[in-house]
């Protein structure tokens, strides 16, 4: 298993603008009807009002299961596999479970537990030693299972988020509520150590044979019989974003246990009916899961954590909740340990979970209200989707002016602008700018709105601006996560950069420029995990830049010597002095990872010239430039 592999998305599929109708539907029930919170409901008009939905919003596909009186009442699969083929998605059509795939883990660890195998409490150094990901930070001896489980073991979600070339703690280990997929991660091969066999085989063993989870697959894998070769899972669905563009699909052949697993909602349903209904965990076990750890929010929340799950507490029941967001699907789960009751639901899209509240409203009913109010999102029926559609049909222009016509009769909420920016942020940001900007004015109160706009600014590395809206935000009373910390940390960047723009590299005197010692840059990683080398390397993907301060006291032709490396043999870099562009270069000449010389002669003038090196594509690694 890979402890610590990110999920890889490849390029966009083409996309094709299709109608999903009603028919695409296929039922699982023979009875015409089916009883969820002693409500009747007959399954064609809700499977026509679950298509329209979806339809409107704009979501390719949907696997819900509804559970009633700790049964599943109905099962069905909406829509079709992608936009671009109009296939329709069968009750057999596996979704990529997202962070729902944790909840598979979460079971083995509590049979772990019941088995007297496994204490939460003890530290998991002593399972399994983290090795260099982790051991730079002592403070890995601090973390327990629960913690990990609980989200507050203080490591972060991905190595991209800050080294991409270690795990790191970045907040105290049991203080506070840090969502962490690493530490699922890290969990799931202390199991292997516990049990001593691999994530896949004991998941297998102890997860989906005896659950019978027909439709569940920890990884993809290939089968040869004979000359054919097919793919398992073969029937899948692909991932759409907000706008209805097609990912390439993420088959991961190598099991990531906080993130990998695809299923369907029925056998995410029969998961959650054997953790906490039908006897199969021990009754002090579904206790501690359904024990608060941490706040997820500031302390004023009645929002917690367990060993697992979220948990609120709303007077007369505890509900469980849980949520997924893989690159193109999302997936919610929510379930009553009270009335045992509850829905799961798995899409395709980015835009899958706007529609909880309606799905939640017309089944289960569960009072999940404030809960949704509380991440400052609209729910379906939502005008934030109606906007996004004129966008669609008829341009910015039109939905700005439907935007302003909203306005001006009182019909727009404080945050439909804001999820309407949200969702543009990564599409363009010209018009998200202009949305959040928008809002800002009609909303001066609104905290979320700066800080979407300070993402915004973060999205184009210009961390002044960033952490103004932050501050702004926080100002404001920004309460859905403490943002001290992102405050603390733009403060960090907008003095590195104050501190980068002052350095200038005098070529008489210092032969050498280094690449850590640039002036300004943008979406680049400096890698300085590997303290045996002296000589730090950066690292830059396409669009990201490289800027120097020179002085050149000897004018003359000077030769360039660029010690670069790449490792998928992608990585394109150009290099251009004073506006000039000299030439364009591939990083390495095999995907190696080996470090090689790239010589480009160049004539240079006396005085202060700018280097710039503009990263093309793929990624590349550059330690130093020395000139002869």
């Amino acid at each position: 298993m890979i402890i610590f592999k990110l999920p890889k998305i490849s390029v966009w599929g083409c996309f094709v603008t299709c109608l999903i109708l009603s028919g695409l539907a296929v039922n699982a029930q023979v009875n015409n009807n089916f009883t969820v919170n002693n409500k009747v409901i007959n399954q064609q008009s809700f499977d026509t009002e679950i298509n329209r939905m979806i339809k409107e919003v704009g979501i390719p596909a949907v696997s819900l299961a509804i559970i009633d009186r700790g049964k599943i009442v109905y099962f069905n699969t909406y829509g079709v596999k992608s936009l671009g083929s109009n296939t329709p998605a069968g009750n057999n059509s596996v979704f990529e479970a997202c962070s729902l795939s944790k909840s598979f883990l979460v079971y083995a660890a509590y049979q772990l537990v019941d088995q007297g195998k496994l204490d939460l409490d003890k530290p998991i150094y002593q399972y399994l030693e983290p090795g260099p990901m982790l051991d730079h930070d002592a403070r890995y001896r601090l973390i327990t299972p629960r913690m990990i489980l609980s989200h507050s073991s203080g490591l972060e979600d991905w190595p991209n988020e800050n080294n991409s070339h270690q795990m790191d703690i970045i907040s105290q280990p049991g203080a506070k509520f840090n969502y962490s997929s690493l530490g699922y991660n890290y969990l799931a091969a202390a199991i292997e150590a516990i049990v001593k066999e691999p994530y896949d085989t004991y998941m297998q063993r102890m997860v989906l044979t005896p659950l019978n989870l027909q439709n569940t697959y920890v990884k993809f894998k290939n089968d040869t019989v004979g000359k054919t070769v097919t793919t398992l899972p073969a029937d899948f669905v692909t991932g759409h974003d907000n706008f209805g563009k097609e990912f390439g699909k993420w088959k991961n052949y190598e099991s990531v246990a906080s993130s990998g697993v695809s299923t369907t909602a029925k056998d995410y349903a029969n998961l959650i009916l054997n953790i906490f209904s039908n006897g199969k965990l021990s009754a002090n076990s579904v206790n501690q899961i359904l024990k608060p750890v941490v706040h997820t929010g500031s302390a004023s929340t009645p929002y917690y954590y367990g060993t697992g799950f979220e948990i609120i507490h709303t007077g007369t029941d505890t509900i469980i909740g849980h949520g997924g967001s893989n690159p193109g699907f999302k997936a919610q789960i929510f379930y009553s340990t009270t009335h045992k009751r509850g829905l799961v639901f798995l899409t395709n899209s980015d835009l899958g979970k706007i529609i909880t509240s309606r799905v939640n409203e017309m089944t289960a009913g569960l009072d999940i209200t404030d809960y949704y109010q509380q991440f400052s999102v609209d729910q379906y029926p939502s005008k934030a989707i109606t906007l996004l559609n004129v966008y669609k049909s008829a341009g910015s222009k039109q939905m700005f002016a439907e935007a302003n016509r909203l306005h001006t009769a009182d019909s727009l909420g404080i945050n439909t602008l804001n999820q309407l920016g949200k969702l543009f942020i990564n599409q363009d940001t010209l018009i998200a700018k202009q949305l959040l900007g928008s809002n800002i004015g009609f909303f001066p109160q609104s905290a979320y709105a700066h800080l979407l706009m300070g993402d915004l600014y973060d999205k184009n590395d210009n961390y002044t601006g960033a952490l103004a809206e932050y501050e702004r935000a926080k100002q404001l009373d920004f309460k859905l996560w403490d943002i001290q910390p992102d405050i603390d940390e733009y403060r960090k960047k907008v003095n590195e950069a104050k501190a980068h723009s002052k350095i200038t590299t005098h070529i008489n005197k210092n032969q050498v420029l280094y690449a850590t010692n640039y002036s300004a840059m943008r979406g680049i990683d400096v890698d300085d995990s590997n303290k045996k080398d002296p000589l730090p390397n950066v690292s830059g993907g396409a669009g990201s830049w490289l800027e120097y301060n020179m002085v050149i006291s000897k004018p003359g032709t000077y030769k360039l010597h660029l010690y670069v490396a790449n490792d998928d043999n992608n990585g394109t870099f150009e290099l251009v002095i004073n506006n000039t562009k000299f030439t364009r270069f591939k990083s390495a000449l095999k995907p190696s990872g080996d470090w090689v010389y790239k010589i480009v002669e160049v004539k240079l003038k006396p005085g202060r010239q700018t280097l710039r090196l503009n990263f093309n594509s793929g990624t590349t690694r550059i330690k130093s430039i020395r000139f002869s």
